[in-house]
């Protein structure tokens, strides 16, 4: 598959086809990196140097630390779920803009169907409004919390696109929700405790500590 190489300092980044993963080489050597996001080469930027630094100082292996990048997680951030759904916590303007950007440049073209829920306290207007550049339609839930949740009938209102509006649905539950998109690519976001709850549908709680 194709890749997208640029090089960053003495990194040379590089992304396969449809995967969100990004991974470096240095020396000829090659790393992976596990939290995927196009943001993510400036994180590694900002880890190597450090990295880089502290092995000159403490006289450890940069190698070996680097390897251990493959192993770091973060839940919702990206994740891709067993059946295939992606989902990520982006719960504010800046969040859901930098989901857009991976998705976008890994996924060009393609439409998803997008589960969202958000608490009350959010504007889900301006995000909804940036997320039809990806939508197919929107399906919207309730989320389980001591805060107010935002109505998921209110949001359907909230789609200025009427062809978008017209697929679109609003759920009762989280498993309804689950139910009737499992055949389709989805995305899920719009809230944190959205994501714990999505986790909690997928796995154990012991499962979710060792993902």
């Amino acid at each position: 598959s194709r890749i997208y190489p640029f090089k960053r300092d003495s990194l040379i980044f590089f992304q396969k086809e449809n995967y969100f993963k990004w991974f470096f080489s240095l020396d000829d050597d090659n790393y992976e990196l596990s939290m995927a996001g196009t943001y993510q080469p400036n994180n590694m930027l900002l880890a190597f140097s450090i990295l880089e630094f502290l092995s000159k100082n403490y006289a450890f292996d940069l190698k070996i630390a680097l390897k251990v990048l493959s192993n770091i997680k973060w839940h919702a951030r990206l994740q891709t779920l067993p059946d295939g759904k992606i989902l990520d916590g982006a719960h504010n303007i800046e969040g859901i803009k930098a989901l857009l950007s991976s998705i976008l440049t890994t996924f060009s073209n393609k439409k998803f169907t997008i589960i969202f829920g958000c608490l009350e306290e959010r504007n889900p207007k301006e995000a909804l409004f940036q997320l039809f550049q990806i939508a197919e339609r929107f399906v919207f839930v309730p989320i389980t919390t001591s805060r107010r949740c935002y109505n998921p009938s209110r949001m359907l209102d909230l789609i200025d696109d009427s062809e978008i509006k017209q697929k679109s649905s609003a759920c009762s539950s989280i498993e309804e929700a689950l139910a009737i998109t499992q055949n389709d690519p989805t995305i899920i976001a719009g809230s944190l405790y959205l994501a714990g709850e999505i986790l909690q549908k997928y796995y154990t709680k012991e499962e979710i500590l060792k993902i």
